[in-house]
């Protein structure tokens, strides 16, 4: 089941660039992963006029077994983004988010996925933390 919750009052970016908050943007999904398969676990849309900026990702193994058999990537319209192809050995929860400064553009599809390499059937989950909004400068 998703679960959308509304927070953060906006963002800034390390570089500078801030956006101004619309929405919180916090979404987590979880599903069963057969072995040897690749599924996905969550897709957001960002609005027509709207951005995403994803300030963190969780992971869930139900059984930590699977830490060294499971892969998580995120794509943005079906391209896997630079950097965050190929995330393993990684087991995390909200509190203890990967931090990132992922920004996704207007109209685009975020997609996180998870590679089983195991010869076993896992449950699995992720979570995308961030804010929708629209950028603060003009020209950025």
């Amino acid at each position: 089941m998703k679960r959308y919750v509304i927070q953060r009052p906006s963002h800034a970016f390390n570089d500078g660039r801030e956006i101004d908050y619309i929405a919180g943007c916090d979404v987590t999904d979880n599903v069963s992963i057969i072995s040897g398969a690749t599924s996905t676990i969550l897709t957001i849309t960002a609005p027509d006029q709207q951005i995403i900026a994803v300030t963190g990702l969780s992971t869930f193994l139900e059984d930590v077994t699977g830490i060294g058999f499971m892969t998580w990537r995120l794509k943005i319209n079906g391209i896997q983004v630079p950097n965050y192809g190929n995330i393993t050995n990684v087991y995390s929860f909200p509190a203890h988010l990967l931090k990132m400064d992922l920004v996704v553009p207007e109209a685009s599809v975020l997609t996180v996925e998870g590679i089983n390499s195991s010869g076993f059937t896992y449950r699995v989950g992720a979570g995308i933390y961030g804010v929708f909004g629209v950028w603060k400068h003009l020209g950025v």
